[in-house]
């Protein structure tokens, strides 16, 4: 996997990330996971497969890694990269990474 910071040099970046169940409750759903690109540059990066990803449901506890690879068209000053996490289509986590 690279660093986010990849993302500024142009080209294919696969970023890696990590989700893990810290939840107490016992019921599993499933899980959607979107990328999208905020900031002046955004028009620069395309995710390169399906977004959103499934997820199987995440048992607790448990970590589940996937990559997400991610297309920067041409040389940038960087960005934010957003991930939103979805349990049966609510929404639960928003994580924003600078670039």
């Amino acid at each position: 996997p690279d660093t986010l910071a990849a993302l500024r040099n142009g080209g294919v970046a696969r970023i890696e990330y990590v989700v893990q169940n810290i939840s107490s409750r016992i019921l599993l759903k499933g899980i959607q996971l979107k990328v999208s690109f905020l900031g002046q540059n955004a028009s620069s990066f395309v995710v390169i497969g399906p977004n959103p990803q499934y997820l199987e449901p995440v048992l607790q506890g448990q970590r589940v890694s996937f990559l997400v690879p991610v297309l920067a068209t041409n040389p940038n000053n960087g960005g934010t990269m957003q991930v939103e996490l979805k349990e049966d289509g609510r929404t639960v986590v928003i994580s924003r990474n600078n670039f």
